[in-house]
């Protein structure tokens, strides 16, 4: 069977790789501290459980529009003027079943052959392949442990090309867990004005660290996409949330 070249050109996910590695020991009797999917080790609380057993006897389970119900996104609007304190309409809203889908809706709405899209590196291992099947390239830039993991602005600076259409911000970082320094997110939010490209913000883990973090308030201007949420940002464009709950 005849598979596109896009798809040809992609490789196996690691993390799913090392998952069956980790089971296959496990069916051997040996204790596996297994740190690949990123899931809790519980099960769903109760209340969360009851909530959507609910939902589905109330009938309540036909297609719903595209970008989210109005009031799901209503809530969402409220929860990020409560929460972050910015202020969007439920039109500004969109809602996926993930942010690994809004992350790839994204990247295909904004990237095509011939763009770059600049990764910090150590990445979550979607980031490139997302890249690549929308036919952009992805470029890495290191951030070196003994930098705590930071990503540096004169890095970020040198890396930039004509080509240069977006970058990936994810803070707190997967895999590192580092929270970029409010400084170093400013200086890379002026080399995005100036050189006109994208920041796609994936602040999934933004609710594991003990210090409230915003990349919302840390970038300090206007246009962005937030996935799970996770945000794009770039001057001269109205802000879009992508949120996923």
């Amino acid at each position: 069977m005849r598979l596109s070249p896009h798809v040809k050109s992609l490789k196996p996910s690691p993390t799913l790789a090392l998952r069956g590695q980790a089971n296959a020991l496990k069916k051997q009797g040996i204790h596996v501290y297994d740190l690949s999917v990123g899931e809790p080790d519980f099960p769903t609380a109760e209340p969360v459980r009851e909530a959507a057993n609910a939902f589905v006897s109330s009938g309540e389970i036909r297609y719903t529009p595209v970008p989210g119900t109005a009031a799901l996104r209503e809530k969402i609007a409220g929860w990020l003027k409560e929460n972050r304190g910015v202020e969007y309409s439920a039109d500004e809203i969109l809602v996926g079943t993930g942010a690994k889908q809004c992350l790839f809706n994204t990247i295909h709405s904004l990237i095509g052959p011939g763009d770059e899209v600049l990764i910090p590196s150590p990445y979550w291992v979607s980031y490139p392949d997302q890249v690549k099947l929308a036919g952009g390239t992805p470029v890495f830039i290191e951030c070196p442990k003994e930098d705590g993991f930071q990503l540096d602005p004169a890095a970020v600076e040198a890396a930039i090309t004509p080509y240069t259409r977006m970058l990936v911000l994810n803070s707190p970082n997967n895999p590192t867990g580092a929270v970029y320094h409010p400084e170093n997110v400013a200086a890379i939010a002026a080399l995005a004005k100036k050189h006109d490209f994208w920041l796609l913000c994936d602040d999934i883990y933004d609710q594991l660290v003990k210090l409230r973090h915003d990349m919302a308030i840390q970038l300090g201007f206007n246009n962005f996409v937030e996935m799970g949420y996770a945000r794009m940002k770039r001057s001269d464009y109205t802000a879009k949330e992508v949120a996923h709950y």
